[in-house]
């Protein structure tokens, strides 16, 4: 039996626990919650925060070698323009994937929801100590190529579910899709029951979809939810990522139809492509559940959740830093249901995150803020 204590003990949701400790047996499982510390035997002490492996709900693994490769502030359309070029002049650094894998894990995270257009990542998953729930993306805006993007994208996800790898369909964005190949990847990706699918991450999204549709943005996308059978709709969980640009008015439409419906925020990623950050407020107004991601290393600086959490807590510093971070673990764990991650039960094995380099007032990074897997 060990204890472990720290300033705060957060359990993945609720309130944190001040000089606090946990008590885990020989096979990892929490066996007691302490509210208030007491010297003990076998006693490791741990500055900052110890919580539950944390959950990036959004990311393409897949980019992790276009690292500084695309000038940011140039809005989106320019960006979907690059990550496109880069992707035709050379291959997917597999290695780099690898490495970055790895120092996830390192840094306490338990699960990645994981954006796909090929199946090379499946090998490597397959020995990687996170869980990935591969969304395998359709995209396709010309009605003549509906069929051959579909088949690009089944012939992925064939391939990594016979690898054995957690795996659906999932639409890139209204912009980007013919309508029969949206409704095609939506039913598809209801049927798996998790959807995954940009939206609102810029106001070029406007735009681009009014090249390929007269119809309303919103009301095309209602339209499309509408055609889904209801129980597939009502049990499925639908990830808007992004909502940069989104009102909580439009939610509140769409979890009409989708109750179920969470927003991923990547607000690094938003301030490299678009310099702007969601309206969390407003967008909490419709009672939303927001998770975390980190969106790729084309659009980011690195895959660190945690600076996705601080860049939040200063944007926002009315939200409470452990909301933010229930954000990152119990909401994230329950948006790609996965039950048992996220948080922390008594008799069940358990995955533990220190947090640490912060001010214990303000949550703020005293020099680098930094995470690690116990």
């Amino acid at each position: 039996m060990q204890t472990l204590a720290a300033n705060y003990i957060f359990l993945g949701e609720g309130e944190a626990l001040r000089n606090a400790a946990i008590r885990v047996d020989e096979n990892g499982v929490l066996v007691e919650i302490l509210p208030t510390f007491k010297e003990a035997t076998r006693t490791g002490f741990y500055d900052g925060i110890l919580c539950p492996g944390m959950i990036n709900a959004h990311c393409h693994t897949e980019l992790s070698g276009m690292k500084a490769r695309i000038p940011s502030g140039q809005g989106l359309g320019q960006f979907v323009r690059n990550v496109v070029r880069l992707r035709k002049e050379e291959t997917i650094k597999q290695d780099l994937a690898i490495k970055y894998d790895k120092l996830n894990y390192l840094q306490g995270i338990d699960a990645i929801g994981d954006i796909c257009n090929v199946s090379d990542s499946g090998v490597w998953k397959l020995n990687s100590g996170i869980h990935y729930q591969n969304f395998i993306e359709v995209v396709g805006a010309k009605p003549e190529t509906t069929e051959s993007n579909w088949d690009t994208s089944s012939s992925v996800l064939n391939e990594m579910k016979s690898m054995g790898l957690n795996a659906g369909i999932s639409p890139h964005a209204l912009y980007s899709m013919s309508p029969e190949l949206l409704s095609r990847s939506l039913l598809s990706g209801f049927e798996s029951g998790i959807v995954s699918m940009h939206f609102r991450e810029s106001m070029d999204e406007e735009a681009m979809f009014q090249a390929i549709s007269t119809k309303n943005y919103i009301d095309y996308f209602i339209e499309q939810l509408s055609a889904i059978p209801e129980q597939l709709r009502l049990s499925a969980h639908l990830l808007l990522v992004h909502c940069t640009y989104a009102s909580a008015q439009e939610i509140e439409r769409i979890k009409q139809y989708v109750p179920h419906t969470y927003i991923a925020l990547c607000p690094r990623s938003n301030l490299y492509i678009e310099n702007r950050l969601p309206d969390i407020h407003n967008l909490s107004d419709c009672g939303v559940k927001f998770c975390i991601g980190t969106d790729s290393l084309a659009s980011n600086h690195s895959l660190s959740l945690l600076e996705e959490i601080l860049c939040l807590h200063k944007a926002y510093p009315d939200i409470p830093f452990f909301e933010i971070l229930q954000w990152a673990c119990a909401n994230g764990a329950e948006c790609l249901k996965l039950n048992k991650l996220g948080v922390w039960k008594i008799g069940e094995p358990i995955s533990i995150c220190n947090i640490s380099g912060l001010h214990l007032n303000s949550f703020l990074p005293s020099e680098a803020g930094y995470t690690k897997r116990i």
